[in-house]
């Protein structure tokens, strides 16, 4: 991972603090190198965008 996608991911924390949610769970997929981010457990993917 480079410097650029690092700054890009610091700007997104303060944003990400900000949420009306007291916990946030975080995954990665390294074979299709994806970060999810989830709001609430369990979580469900739909493809609403």
């Amino acid at each position: 991972m480079g410097t650029v996608e690092i700054k890009k991911i610091l700007t997104v924390v303060p944003e990400l603090l900000e949420m009306p949610y007291s916990r946030i769970w975080t995954s990665y997929d390294k074979e299709v190198d994806v970060l999810y981010i989830n709001f609430k457990k369990p979580s469900h993917a739909d493809d609403q965008v």
